[in-house]
């Protein structure tokens, strides 16, 4: 296990967490580098928790699991994507079989459909030609991958409510989380190894991003809490243990009283954005990477505060992120 609030060193690839228990790692676990899992169960039936960022990615990962999942037919029978962000489902179509059976929400596939591989590819053209304060953003999203050939490949099953999956004898709980990250959140609970794939609901040595309700973020960290996991499988960054949850609740936490603080001091969002990120580098959270992320939750939170407060455009944000990352 690592220190949770560091950004610690740890190894990519497949690593065995428990008998037929994986998890695919890939360091340092920023933009684009999520964390996937594959439970092995009897008669080799084989469960894998999200897809990667692109097509070299996933099949990098297909290729290394091949050895654990030798005689499974289809290689892999189920797939559950914890949300519909590109690095989570966007490898999607190097899994699906005609006999696989792919796991989403609702609200989890309209997020994927929303998602245009399109147009990072065009934004990797463009990179070049943004000013100096998007380019490092855009940098950071495009250059570790390719976005050509990626189809958005639709759930053959989507649940409301927890579901369980029989994984050749092993019960394994898929947790219904509602918009607690993204419009639609999951996670994978192998009870018989007291593992939890937590998807991006926790974070490892990163920022956390809110993307969806405070509460609900909150509300679902305290069901996963519950569980009381031996071992937690963030979406990005390096494994650790129930330790992981209770850090990313502080940091939530601690975040919602700086956007409260600010907003009752009368300055805006945008001006609070830089206030924020100096008191972080001063609590227990200053060594987290991608602080730019603070951007988004920023302004996610304010509307808290102001009801009917949107989120700038996405020019304005990149070029927001792209200033604290100078």
């Amino acid at each position: 296990m690592t220190n949770h609030l560091q950004a610690p060193t740890y190894t990519p690839g497949l690593h065995q967490l428990a008998d037929g228990v994986h998890a695919w790692l890939q360091p340092p676990g920023t933009w684009g580098f999520g964390n996937a899992g594959l439970v092995v169960g009897g008669d080799d039936r084989v469960l894998l928790v999200d897809t990667l960022n692109d097509l070299a990615t996933t099949q990098a990962m297909l290729d290394a699991m091949t050895a654990a999942t030798a005689g499974a037919v289809p290689p892999v029978g189920t797939l559950v994507n914890t949300c519909g962000e590109s690095d989570h489902c966007w490898g999607n179509q190097l899994v699906v079989r005609p006999h696989t059976e792919t796991i989403s929400t609702a609200a989890g596939w309209e997020e994927l459909k929303a998602s245009q591989p399109s147009a990072l590819v065009q934004l990797t053209k463009l990179v070049k030609f943004l000013p100096a304060d998007m380019k490092r953003l855009a940098r950071a999203i495009t250059e570790p991958f390719s976005f050509e050939g990626i189809r958005l490949t639709p759930p053959t099953r989507m649940i409301e409510g927890d579901a369980s999956v029989d994984c050749g004898g092993r019960d394994i709980l898929v947790l219904d989380l509602g918009a607690a990250h993204t419009g639609s959140d999951l996670a994978v609970w192998v009870e018989d190894s007291s593992i939890l794939f937590a998807g991006d609901l926790v974070i490892s040595g990163q920022v956390p991003l809110l993307g969806g309700s405070s509460a609900a973020r909150l509300a679902a960290l305290d069901r996963l809490a519950a569980l009381h996991p031996a071992m937690v499988v963030p979406g990005h960054g390096a494994v650790g243990d129930s330790s992981l949850i209770d850090a990313t609740r502080r940091f939530l936490e601690w975040l919602g009283d700086a956007v409260a603080a600010e907003h009752r001091s009368g300055v805006s969002a945008p001006g609070a954005i830089p206030r924020i990120r100096k008191a972080m580098s001063a609590t227990e959270f200053g060594p987290l990477l991608n602080p730019e992320r603070l951007v988004v939750s920023i302004h996610t939170l304010w509307a808290d505060h102001e009801p009917g407060y949107r989120l700038p455009a996405p020019p304005v944000l990149y070029s927001q992120m792209g200033r604290m990352m100078a």
